[in-house]
């Protein structure tokens, strides 16, 4: 209400200021002369339903990431651990596998299908010079373990896997919860989002909240040309009292994707949740995101917990109607799409794609953009919906898959990593 009164005395005052109609004044002006004060704010554009459509990238199988490092040149990441190159993705085709490393990774635990494979690669902010591709896996090294590693090309095309040198590498003792995005900050230091590994639900301790640990963390790097890495001089525990000094952040159960806003630098993440709420962050230094004391905003167990220095979500959603895997997300930043500039873009694996916005009051606003669910890639040409996985040769198509509507498509840019749609339509 008073925000109502509010616009009515502005608009009262604009009145004023704009004088009376020339028509009735005796004396004084001809006509009336240009208000350049007083000028309404735009109307906001509503945000639309997106249309879709679909792009083929040629023969590309089971794509788990993709990062640009050039404009015309991209890297594509299979979960089975090869990475392509396609100097056009917009043209079917691809310039083969640039580097392998299917004889590394591996997918199962115990022999029953897991969390793992070759889940996260970044290349280097100044790959020209360097030529160093960043790729997060998990391989069999007595038990398995993810590895955050770093290959080398002297082309800038084609790595050795010989080249490989080992930044980090963490045991695993479930098949789950293994984190998987690896990704260069504004800062330029190198962020890694690690799961909890599975450990607590399976019994074992709490790693989420063991600053000492590096599971369940958002963790920071310093790589530079020279072997192995730095630990940039602000991380919280930068002198390794009190903490390991790789962690920026923690209390994460399974950061599976997450992005930095291009614009202003936040790192918006999606946490996987247990059997209660999926929640979305905005990641910052020393921030304690909960996990295992809480889901979401609520206290796993039982009312009362013990919540003080916890950050709650920028927004948590409930398990319902098949929602429970978030899958987020990044922040549109472009012209072409009226309505969702400065948007958060996520989606669910089971559902559909989502934005969140910030409200005049405040809090952010969850809205439904697109009915349809995750990225995949199909191993035949059989059209919208079917989603498999697999490592035959053939048509490829990198796709989402719906469980609704049966809309679908392949756009440049709108990656499991984190949606691009600024080549989106819509309707």
């Amino acid at each position: 209400m008073a925000r109502a009164a509010g616009a009515y005395i502005a608009f009262l005052a604009c009145l004023a200021l704009a004088g009376e109609p020339a028509a009735y004044a005796e004396f004084g002006l001809s006509s009336r002369p240009a208000n350049t004060h007083c000028v309404t704010a735009p109307r906001p554009v509503a945000q639309r339903a997106l249309d879709v459509e679909r792009m083929e990238i040629g023969s590309i199988p089971d794509i788990m990431f993709m990062d640009q490092h050039e404009q015309s040149r991209w890297f594509f990441l299979t979960r089975i651990g090869e990475v392509f190159l396609d100097s056009d993705i917009t043209a079917p085709g691809n310039d083969g596998v640039v580097l392998d490393l299917t004889d590394r990774v591996i997918t199962t635990f115990d022999g029953n299908p897991a969390e793992f494979g070759a889940l996260g690669l970044a290349t280097d902010p100044n790959f020209a010079a360097s030529g160093f591709l960043y790729v997060y896996y998990v391989m069999d090294n007595a038990g398995p373990v993810a590895r955050l590693s770093r290959f080398y090309s002297d082309d800038r095309t084609t790595f050795d896997i010989a080249t490989e040198e080992v930044l980090i590498e963490l045991a695993l003792v479930t098949g789950i919860h293994v984190g998987s995005t690896v990704s260069f900050g504004p800062d330029g230091y190198l962020y890694l989002g690690t799961g909890d590994g599975g450990v607590f639900e399976a019994g074992g301790p709490d790693l989420a909240q063991d600053v000492t640990s590096l599971m369940g963390k958002m963790l920071r790097l310093h790589v530079t040309d020279a072997p192995g890495y730095q630990i940039p001089p602000d991380n919280p525990f930068a002198d390794g009292v009190g903490g390991a000094p790789e962690v920026f952040a923690w209390g994460l159960r399974n950061p599976f994707r997450w992005n930095f806003d291009s614009e202003t630098g936040d790192l918006w993440l999606g946490d996987m949740g247990s059997s209660q709420f999926e929640e979305i962050n905005i990641i910052v230094k020393s921030g304690n995101y909960g996990w295992s004391i809480r889901e979401g905003a609520a206290c796993r167990e039982s009312e009362p917990c013990d919540a003080t220095g916890l950050i709650d979500p920028v927004h948590a959603y409930p398990h319902a109607d098949g929602l429970n895997a978030v899958n987020a997300g990044t922040v549109y930043r472009g012209s072409a799409l009226e309505g969702y500039e400065g948007a958060f873009f996520f989606s669910d694996i089971y559902n559909d794609v989502r934005t969140l916005t910030l409200s005049d009051a405040g809090d952010y606003v969850s809205r439904s953009a697109l009915d349809i669910s995750f990225l995949c890639v199909t191993t035949t040409d059989n059209g919208p919906g079917t989603a498999t996985s697999g490592t035959t040769k053939g048509p490829r198509r990198f796709c989402w898959r719906t469980q609704k509507t049966r809309r679908w498509e392949v756009r440049s840019g709108i990656t499991p990593a984190g949606m691009s749609v600024s080549n989106a339509t819509r309707k």
